[in-house]
C-alpha cells in the first residue's frame, strides 16, 4: 500500500445530491415568482436568543401594503405574509444530521432545538416593507399566539435596489406536522435518476451518482402543456496527476463510487449528503468524504471537496490538474455577457506553472475573499449558466476554472497527448490546474442556475438587520 501514496497526491471529487424519493402530482410544480439562488442563513449568525429554539417554531414573515387608514387616531394594521422557510440540520463539518423532523406526524414541541451550524433557507423576492416602527409589532401574532422573537433581514430589490424586508420569528409551539407549506418544489423520481424542477430537470448517471447525464431547461406553455430542451449532457471528470519522481496517474468516472447516507424535504427543496469513495489501482480506498449538496426551483448547489493530503508544488509538476467536460447541446455560450467571466485557458501558463496561471483566475477576482466565475448561455430562450465561488487563497495557488472549447485539442496543447483520440464533435470543458495547492481539504462552491439575466449572486445576497426589540419577553 505504501507505493499508493504518489496517487494520493491529490483527489477530487464533484458531488452531487442524489436524495430520496418524495412523490407529488404529475407536471410541473406549482410556484411564485422567484430568484434565481435562495439566500442562507447559519444559526450562528442570528442573535443569540434564537439558538436553542425548536426549529419548528421558526417562520418567515413579510409585511405587504396596509388596508387604507380609517383615521389618523386609528391606522390600519399592516398585514403580513408568511413566507416559505426551511431549516436544514447540520453539523459542525456541514453534513446533515439524521433529524425527527423527518418522521411524519411528530409535532413541533418535539422537534430538536436550532443549533449554531443549522442552515436556514429563504427566498428575498417576497421581501416587503420595514416596519415603520418597533410598535407595530404588538398587532403581530403567529396563528398560535404571540411570538417570542423576532428578527429583521433585508436585502436589495432586484427591480429598483432599494432595501426590502422580512421577519424571522420564533412563534410558540405551533404543532406542525410537515416541513413544507404546500406542494414540493423540487422532484427525485429514483427510477428515472431525475431530479426536477419547475425550471429544470437533472439527470444523473448510472453508476456514477456525481455526474450529469444530462440537464434539461423546463418551460412551462399555455393549456398546461411544457417545453424541455437539452442544455448539456454526458458530463465527464478527468484527474491527471503528473507526479514527480513517479508515473503520470489518471483517475475517470470508472474511480469513484458514491452512495446517499441521508436527505430530507424542506419548502425550497431537497437536499441529500453523499458519502464517496475513489478507486486508486485495484483496491477502494474510503477517503471517509462527505458533502452536501441541495436543489432548488431555479438553481443547484453542488459543492466539490477537494481533498489534499501533501502540499501538491513538491509532488505535482505542471499540468496537473482536473478537467470536467460535458456537451453544451442547445446552449449557446455567451461568456461576454456574465459580469465576472471564465477566462479561456492559457497553455503557455499552464505549461509554465501555477504561479503563471495565479494571474490569470485574479484578473477579475476585485480583491474580494470569495473569487466569482460564471459561463452563461441561451438554452431555448433562458437563461442558463454555471457559477464558481472559490476562496482567493486557492486562486493565488493557480486554482480557478479555464474554459475549454475543445477538450482534445486543450490536451495537445498541454502536453497531455500528441493527436486527437476521436472524430467526434468537440467537447466544451473547464480546466482546474491542481499543481499549486497546499496540503488540507478545500472547497469550491458550485451552482447551476436557471432562468433570469444571469444578474444576482449565489446564494443570494440579505443582510442582518437584528432583533426588534418591541416583540415581547423572551422564551
Amino acid at each position: 500500500m505504501k507505493s499508493l501514496s504518489p496517487a494520493r497526491a491529490l483527489t477530487v471529487a464533484l458531488l452531487v445530491s442524489v436524495p430520496g424519493g418524495h412523490g407529488i402530482a404529475n407536471g410541473l410544480p406549482a410556484s411564485t415568482a422567484t430568484g434565481i439562488c435562495p439566500a442562507y442563513a447559519f444559526g450562528r449568525e442570528l442573535p443569540n436568543a434564537f439558538v436553542g429554539t425548536p426549529r419548528g417554531n421558526l417562520q418567515l414573515f413579510a409585511r405587504t401594503a396596509a388596508a387604507s387608514t380609517q383615521s389618523v387616531d386609528q391606522p390600519a394594521a399592516p398585514q403580513w405574509k408568511r413566507l416559505q422557510l426551511q431549516v436544514d440540520p447540520l453539523d459542525a463539518e456541514g453534513l446533515l444530521v439524521r433529524d425527527p423532523e423527518a418522521k411524519p406526524g411528530l409535532a413541533a414541541r418535539s422537534l430538536p432545538e436550532l443549533t449554531a451550524d443549522d442552515r436556514l433557507v429563504f427566498e428575498t423576492t417576497d421581501f416587503g416593507a420595514r416596519l415603520a416602527s418597533p410598535a407595530e409589532t404588538k398587532k403581530f401574532s403567529c396563528q398560535s399566539g404571540r411570538p417570542h422573537l423576532m428578527h429583521e433581514l433585508s436585502a436589495p430589490d432586484g427591480t429598483t435596489g432599494n432595501r426590502v424586508y422580512a421577519y424571522l420569528v420564533s412563534c410558540p409551539a405551533e404543532g406542525r406536522t410537515t416541513d413544507t407549506l404546500g406542494e414540493a418544489a423540487v422532484v427525485h423520481d429514483q427510477k428515472a435518476r431525475t431530479i426536477t424542477s419547475g425550471t429544470f430537470s437533472y439527470k444523473y448517471l448510472p453508476t456514477n451518482q456525481l455526474l450529469f447525464e444530462e440537464i434539461r431547461v423546463r418551460r412551462a406553455l399555455t393549456g398546461g402543456q411544457e417545453e424541455s430542451t437539452l442544455a448539456a449532457s454526458a458530463a465527464s471528470l478527468l484527474l491527471r496527476l503528473d507526479v514527480r519522481n513517479f508515473l503520470t496517474l489518471e483517475f475517470d468516472n470508472s474511480d469513484v463510487e458514491s452512495y446517499v447516507e441521508a436527505t430530507r424535504h424542506g419548502d425550497l427543496g431537497i437536499v441529500g449528503q453523499i458519502n464517496f469513495y475513489m478507486r486508486l489501482l485495484v483496491f477502494k480506498v474510503n477517503l471517509k468524504m462527505a458533502t452536501v449538496a441541495s436543489f432548488y426551483r431555479s438553481s443547484a448547489n453542488i459543492p466539490a471537496i477537494i481533498d489534499v493530503p501533501v502540499n501538491a508544488p513538491r509532488r505535482l509538476r505542471p499540468g496537473s490538474g482536473m478537467i470536467y467536460s460535458y456537451n453544451l447541446d442547445s446552449t449557446r455560450l455567451d461568456a461576454t455577457g456574465e459580469t465576472h467571466p471564465v477566462h479561456v485557458y492559457d497553455a503557455a501558463r499552464i505549461r509554465k506553472g501555477w504561479q503563471a496561471t495565479a494571474e490569470l483566475g485574479l484578473r477579475t477576482c476585485n480583491r474580494t475573499q470569495t473569487c466569482v466565475y460564471r459561463l452563461g448561455g441561451d438554452v431555448a430562450g433562458e437563461r442558463f449558466g454555471l457559477e464558481m465561488g472559490i476562496d482567493r487563497s486557492l486562486v493565488e495557488r493557480g486554482f480557478f476554472p479555464m474554459l475549454v472549447h475543445d477538450s482534445e485539442q486543450f490536451a495537445i496543447d498541454v502536453g497531455w497527448e500528441k493527436e486527437r483520440k476521436t472524430n467526434g464533435p468537440p467537447r466544451t470543458a473547464m480546466y482546474f490546474e491542481t499543481s499549486g495547492l497546499p496540503k488540507g481539504k478545500h472547497r469550491m462552491d458550485y451552482w447551476i442556475r436557471v432562468g433570469g439575466t444571469g444578474a444576482g449572486k449565489c446564494p443570494a445576497e440579505f443582510r442582518h438587520e437584528g432583533l426588534v426589540t418591541a416583540v415581547g419577553t423572551a422564551h
